[in-house]
């Protein structure tokens, strides 16, 4: 709890700073998912990647080509 002291300027000061906190908390929160959803997503495309190659390799024909360049050249 707040030290019971402090004057009303001062409890308006600590509320800024924390509602300042907690904006920061929430864009770096935001930042995060971002960043998770992108790496989700890169999981996926190197899964199906994977895939593909074992597909090509069991069958001698490519799968798909423009799609898995696309794809490699995202990753360089």
């Amino acid at each position: 709890m707040t030290d019971k002291t402090k004057s009303l300027a001062e409890l308006e000061t600590d509320l800024g700073k924390s509602v300042k906190d907690l904006e920061l908390a929430d864009e770096r929160e935001r930042e995060a998912a971002r960043n998770a959803t992108a790496i989700r997503n890169r999981i996926n495309d190197l899964h199906k990647l994977i895939d593909m190659k074992i597909a090509e390799m069991r069958t001698g024909a490519p799968c798909n080509t423009e799609w898995a360049n696309m794809r490699t050249r995202r990753a360089v």
